[in-house]
């Protein structure tokens, strides 16, 4: 996620938040929010939820040694993984809710999406998807050729057994 995106989050929601920078001994949450920028809009309203009820929380409980709070935040199989070092039931259903929208909304630009598999699942759009394939086409492409360049490069010349940089065995002058 973009880095704006992660402070805007932790800025906003302290108390959810509060281990965003804690030592990763501690907490998952030190790297920060492992999906990317689609699911921004989800998070940012399970998080507008999930806030209130913290700070309900810890009016009732001051005392309390470790309050609620997120612990880890990432992508698995294509969804949303949201999770707290304890909460409510009322906490947990609505983190429920919010994975399951993940599933049904592109994790690149958060249009609607849909899962997808071929070695990693994700979920995404279909323009996303496409882009994902592309990319994926132009590195294999682009991977085999340097692989050709340098086999051409550092085999011998079939013709003469030159160096083929430096041979014109075979072409005509």
């Amino acid at each position: 996620m973009k880095e704006e995106y992660d402070k805007k989050l932790v800025e906003s929601f302290p108390l959810l938040y509060t281990d965003r920078h804690t030592s990763m001994r501690s907490t998952a949450m030190c790297w920060g929010f492992s999906c990317n920028d689609g699911w921004f809009n989800i998070l940012w309203d399970l998080s507008s939820k999930l806030e209130p009820l913290l700070q309900k929380f810890h009016s009732e409980y001051p005392d309390i040694e470790s309050p609620p709070r997120a612990s880890q935040v990432k992508e698995k199989f294509g969804g949303l993984r949201f999770y707290m070092t304890s909460a409510s039931d009322e906490m947990y259903d609505l983190i429920e809710k919010a994975e399951g929208l993940s599933y049904k909304t592109c994790e690149d630009c958060g249009m609607p999406g849909k899962e997808r598999g071929g070695g990693w699942i994700i979920t995404h759009c279909d323009d996303c998807h496409e882009k994902k394939i592309m990319e994926a086409s132009n590195k294999v492409i682009n991977d085999h050729k340097n692989t050709f360049q340098k086999l051409a490069h550092d085999s011998p010349c079939l013709g003469c057994g030159c160096n083929p940089c430096d041979c014109s065995w075979g072409s005509e002058k």
